[in-house]
């Protein structure tokens, strides 16, 4: 956010211009044939103003940034030496007020990120037994059973306990429609309660809560500028020199140096120093409108130019869950008697495949028979018997080893929990995890955008990436991949000159994410060290939040550019036109103002 002490200085600057402004006014109607007393005025406020932007550009050299306010010092030093005061004292007020317009417009522009902060909730409504205190934030503890009231912010990560909640998690994921939790389901800090009062168990204090850790994102987001705005800086030297030098034609041409002065009061600095860096947080701020936390300007530029986008496959193309792809049957079993019979063994084990063997039966409203005698296996199967016949069911090489008979030939290259009735082979139930919704065209729009190649990097089977590869149209797959793997690959890209981004989410993540130019984390939640990694976090789930931010990205990086060159067009136009004297010093003056004024309002349009 804008420091302080700089907005300190700033308006307490204009405040003392237009204070001198008004004393002037005053002495020269009050003593109307005594000129000393508003000149003294006047040459003490421009001496406070020429040394105050000084202060400013020596600290600014200081920190390696160019400080082009030197045109507007010098322009008011020519003016007063060859009697321009009212020039002078436009040209003090405009600097002033130009500076306090650019903290007004990244205030607005930032207030989307600057919201997220605000709404941070500082209590918690802890129940104990009959009663409900109101503690700090700080005071929760994991298990604590809080009350969330209509309408609040959830202080911490819990697991509902109510029956039902509608919760809004627009704040956070940029999804409008509210959405339905019911009992055991994860609530999310930093969401607003929609319905009645809720009650949830804490599984975060408030310092690790996903809320949190999406502020700690935003707070880091202002410590990194743009690589553009460095470079728009860059001009600064260009733009100086090419000023002077018309300055100093025009002075030449007429032989009046009052034309060096002309020439100096249109050359406006803030289509640099203020369009480039407005634009980008601009560009932010839109992004946080939906559900994206861009960590810094020189992320969107990079997202913008990038040719490659690199995805991990499991959780980023496809969901975490693992779902029943298909059934086998053999020996006069349909489909659902194998689905079942596993659905009534896997109802009591706690096994990764089990809850979606029993979601699968659930959907399809089978009636599960009983089964007895359930045993679970440390080599990856189960035994049971159902209505007297002995059933196991394992992976492949569990029901081999147990010397199941019948068992094919063809097993398809996905995870399999097979099926066997009284030591033969009945039938196979295999899984996958399904492609996310809006996958494909979330991939077909960044090839739409630019995007020249994408990628898969999975550490999953061949088989598996090749058949998510074929299914989306990915340029290049590379599987079997440890986390030093996919490293490896994004060092190759870059070596080659691409731009690369890579979009993956979890732990394991966290090392490619750094590696590539640009690394965006999708659904962070539980995966911190992905988020702190990262350049960008998406904090929902929607894939589609992907070519989103590719087109913000793309559009700011336009509108900066646009900003910045019109700005310098138009300054440069008017000094070319005030060399031949046509524009007077205090006319000059209020132009210079249209100028910062159009190069502002132009940059802010980032936020649409």
């Amino acid at each position: 956010m804008v420091k302080i002490k700089n907005i300190v200085v700033n308006y307490w600057l204009l405040l003392s211009v237009i204070t001198t402004g008004i004393a002037i006014l005053v002495c020269r109607t009050l003593l109307p044939h005594n000129d000393t007393v508003w000149q003294t005025l006047l040459y003490l406020l421009l001496a406070v103003v020429v040394l105050t932007k000084l202060v400013e550009m020596v600290r600014d050299l200081r920190q390696g940034n160019v400080g082009i306010d030197i045109l507007a010092v010098i322009a008011i030093v020519a003016c007063l030496a060859t009697g321009e005061l009212l020039a002078a004292y436009i040209i003090s007020l405009m600097l002033s007020s130009g500076e306090a317009l650019e903290i007004l417009a990244s205030r607005r522009a930032r207030r989307e990120l600057s919201a997220l902060i605000k709404r941070r909730p500082q209590i918690a409504h802890l129940v104990t037994g009959d009663t409900t205190n109101t503690v700090s934030l700080s005071e929760v503890k994991l298990k604590d059973v809080l009350l969330v009231k209509k309408n609040e912010v959830v202080p911490v990560d819990g697991l509902l306990l109510s029956n039902q909640a509608t919760m809004d998690e627009s704040s956070l994921t940029g999804e409008s429609l509210p959405a339905t939790k019911k009992r055991g389901d994860k609530i999310i800090s930093g969401t607003v309660c929609q319905s009645t009062a809720i009650k949830i168990a804490a599984t975060t204090t408030a310092k690790d809560s996903y809320y949190n850790q999406i502020i700690r994102l935003v707070e880091e987001s202002d410590k990194r500028p743009s690589r553009f705005v460095n470079l728009a800086n860059r001009y600064a030297i260009p733009f100086t020199v090419i000023s002077l030098a018309l300055a100093g034609l025009g002075w030449y041409l007429s032989g009046n140096p009052t034309r060096f002065a002309e020439v100096l009061v249109v050359a406006s600095p803030c289509p640099l120093i203020l369009a480039a860096p407005i634009a980008f947080v601009a560009g932010m701020g839109r992004c946080s409108q939906r559900g994206i936390i861009v960590k810094g300007g020189d992320t969107l530029e990079q997202i913008a130019q990038a040719d490659v986008f690199a995805f991990d496959k499991t959780g980023t193309l496809t969901t975490n869950k693992i779902v029943v792809d298909h059934i086998d049957t053999a020996n006069n079993y349909s489909k659902k008697s194998i689905l079942a019979i596993a659905a009534a063994i896997e109802s009591a084990s706690t096994h990764v495949l089990a809850s979606s063997i029993v979601d699968c039966a659930n959907q399809h409203q089978l009636k599960l028979p009983v089964a007895k005698s359930i045993r679970e296996s440390t080599g990856g199967g189960m035994f049971a018997t159902i209505n007297g016949r002995r059933i196991v069911l394992g992976s492949p090489s569990f029901l081999a080893r147990s010397k199941i008979t019948g068992l094919p030939t063809d097993i398809h290259n996905q995870t399999a929990v097979m099926v066997a009735v009284n030591g033969r082979y009945v039938g196979a139930i295999y899984f996958v995890n399904p492609i996310r919704h809006g996958a494909k065209n979330t991939l077909n729009n960044l090839r739409q955008s630019g995007v020249k190649g994408i990628i898969l990097l999975t550490g999953d089977r061949p088989e598996v990436a090749k058949r998510v590869g074929d299914y989306l149209d990915i340029n290049a797959v590379f599987s079997s991949l440890s986390p030093v793997d996919k490293v490896t690959v994004i060092d190759k890209y870059r070596d080659h000159g691409h731009q690369v981004v890579m979009v993956g989410d979890g732990i394991n993540d966290a090392p490619v994410l750094t590696t590539a130019n640009v690394g965006i984390a999708m659904g962070v939640m539980g995966s911190t060290i992905a988020g702190e990694t990262a350049d960008a976090v998406i904090t929902g789930s929607q894939i589609n939040r992907i070519s989103e931010l590719r087109h913000i990205a793309m559009r700011t990086l336009a509108i900066a550019w646009q900003s910045v060159l019109v700005g310098m067009i138009l300054c440069l136009g008017l000094e070319l036109i005030a060399v031949f004297g046509i524009i007077p010093a205090a006319i000059g003056a209020l132009l210079q103002e249209v100028v910062d004024v159009v190069a502002i309002t132009n940059a802010l349009r980032a936020l649409k």
